[in-house]
């Protein structure tokens, strides 16, 4: 029977390939592709190296909030969550959200209410959980230190010390660029994963800690179901790692699109390169900046031309073969 498991992120292979190993011995043995996805990203977030779950970048607050979300391509059921803290995994959150709630979309307080909730009957669900590290908490003391830098000191001591006044105020003034850009060596680390199991069923799933000096409160692309990741029986799967979430979210959603082609008889290689092409026409979004991964209607794996930029990697196993195969 045919099966295919692929994720991307950051370029660490032994950590991709890991995750996409563990999700396809749950393919082999006829798990679901929910499953598959679900505990794929989940090893990712367990892997401090990627920006999701453990490791993940801090805000401009000093604060881990992330977002997450899954999808069941057979019945369209989906779940995510946005901006929560104090969790180990929130693509478990998001896949409680979409098994035992009505609703789709869970966050901030509210979501870890219900994370708290969750852990008391599923131990896999652990709360009260620190996901920074000395190297985020490093970074973010790097990042804070250049946005001072950027300001005389008269307007430090002209905003009372605060960061986030401070940080408009470079915004408005249109320095906060150049911010971005002295920081922009660590590449976004967005990961995310798709599936096609052995029933003919697929599903997508995404995570992430978004990125260094964003404002408290802000959501990215991950937990937004045609954005982060997609999945319909009768279209395929996507999913994408490296944009920035704000682009994705102004292109209305990369992952759906890429399905509808998909659906429309275009391969998964087809697909990706075509809303890349897309991307790059609409906003100047360039293969460097994302990685779009799908599985297509034949169950045939594809990815965009972003997997020959260094600042992505992706990965994936199916049927017929013994060990992943490593794209950057």
């Amino acid at each position: 029977m045919t099966w295919c498991i692929m994720a991307n992120g950051r370029p660490i292979r032994d950590g991709l390939e890991a995750a996409v190993a563990k999700g396809a011995c749950l393919l082999k043995e006829g798990e679901s592709a929910i499953k598959a996805v679900t505990e794929t990203i989940r090893a990712l977030e367990d892997d401090p190296r990627f920006d999701a779950g453990t490791g993940c970048d801090l805000n401009l607050y000093g604060l881990v909030l992330m977002d997450a979300s899954i999808m069941d391509g057979r019945t369209l059921n989906g779940g995510g969550v946005g901006a929560v803290s104090g969790v180990k995994n929130p693509i478990l959150i998001a896949q409680k959200v979409m098994d035992t709630t009505p609703h789709v979309f869970l966050v901030g307080k509210y979501a870890e209410d219900y994370a708290k909730t969750l852990s008391r009957k599923y131990p896999e669900i652990v709360v009260d959980y620190d996901a920074s590290t000395f190297e985020t908490r490093e970074r973010l003391l790097k990042a804070i230190k250049a946005l001072v830098e950027e300001a005389p000191v008269e307007e430090i001591l002209s905003e009372k010390n605060s960061m986030s006044a401070l940080w408009f105020k470079l915004l408005l003034e249109g320095r906060l660029n150049t911010i971005q850009k002295r920081l922009s060596g660590r590449d976004h680390g967005t990961v995310s994963a798709i599936a096609l199991d052995q029933d003919g069923d697929y599903s997508a799933g995404a995570s992430t800690g978004g990125w260094t000096l964003s404002l408290p409160g802000r959501i990215g692309d991950s937990p937004l179901l045609g954005c982060g990741a997609y999945a319909d029986n009768s279209k395929g799967a996507s999913s994408t790692s490296g944009i920035r979430g704000e682009e994705n979210v102004r292109l209305g959603g990369l992952t759906r699109r890429v399905c509808d082609h998909m659906e429309n008889g275009l391969s998964s290689t087809e697909a990706t390169q075509m809303v890349t092409d897309y991307a790059f026409k609409r906003i100047g979004l360039t293969i460097n900046r994302v990685s779009l991964i799908a599985i297509d209607l034949d169950g045939e794996p594809g990815f965009n031309l972003g997997h020959e930029a260094p600042s992505q990697g992706v990965a994936y196993l199916r049927n017929g073969m013994v060990n992943p195969r490593y794209l950057t």
